[in-house]
């Protein structure tokens, strides 16, 4: 294969068209017979390449009598054609780029399953670059994952710091009290209004992700990576933190 095929092919020709293109330069005008002799290529594969150079504007028919013969166009015809296609591709580029962002910005939903996705979620929030605002049931998940957790916690202490929304029941409130007596102004703890609860799940917003953990039996969790809805998250604990109550 010559160079000027390859360059050919490269702008957009099959290695066919490049080479009955090629051979057209050189011979002028060219019946299909001539042209399958030219490039050893077979008669019927001669007119479906032909009719691939017509469409492209890179070849045109002249008719005399009944012998057909095709003639290529000139090869400033393919600076032309290049020109017409970025013109092309320059309209349609806005709606293109529209596209890639909407795309961009589609939340990233990872689900894991088990105690050891759980535990590997923990672990990816205590590296926080931001506060961790946390709310859920501090009984169930001390129960199933806090020895762990708290060990993991004390060796990656996040100094973005964090707030947490707990149960009022016993359990929770012991924990809160104990966490607030710490005098940390990073860490603070409150408790829910009484007439409110938690069932056995946690939530975490931090960063641009939100997390919803089942926490007991079903060991299930979610992690959606979205900066509006994290930030509508955080909007919402803020309210939350309003009406919570210290323990």
């Amino acid at each position: 294969m010559s160079e000027q095929e390859k360059m050919l092919i490269e702008y957009g020709l099959s290695p066919n068209e490049a080479k009955v293109y090629l051979a057209m330069l050189l011979f002028g005008h060219n019946t299909v017979l001539s042209i399958s002799q030219e490039t050893e290529i077979k008669r019927p594969t001669v007119y479906i390449t032909l009719e691939g150079l017509l469409k492209k504007g890179l070849a045109k028919i002249i008719v005399k009598g009944k012998k057909k013969t095709y003639l290529p166009e000139e090869p400033e015809k393919l600076v032309q054609l290049l020109e017409t296609k970025k013109r092309s591709i320059e309209e349609i580029l806005p709606e293109l780029k529209n596209n890639y962002f909407s795309q961009k910005e589609k939340p990233k939903i990872i689900s894991y399953e088990g105690k050891d996705g759980i535990r590997k979620i923990y672990r990816e929030t205590l590296r926080s670059k931001t506060e961790v605002l946390w709310f859920g049931s501090v009984k169930d998940i001390f129960e199933e994952f806090m020895e762990s957790f708290e060990t993991e916690k004390k060796r990656l202490a996040n100094p973005n710091g964090s707030r947490e929304i707990i149960n009022n029941i016993t359990f929770d409130k012991s924990y809160a009290k104990r966490i607030n007596a710490q005098k940390n102004p990073k860490e603070r703890v409150k408790i829910l209004p009484n007439s409110q609860f938690f069932p056995s799940v946690d939530n975490i917003i931090y960063e641009d992700r939100v997390v919803i953990l089942s926490v007991k039996k079903n060991f299930y969790g979610v992690v959606i990576e979205n900066s509006d809805i994290a930030n509508a998250y955080r909007t919402m604990f803020e309210l939350a933190w309003k009406s919570a109550v210290e323990p």
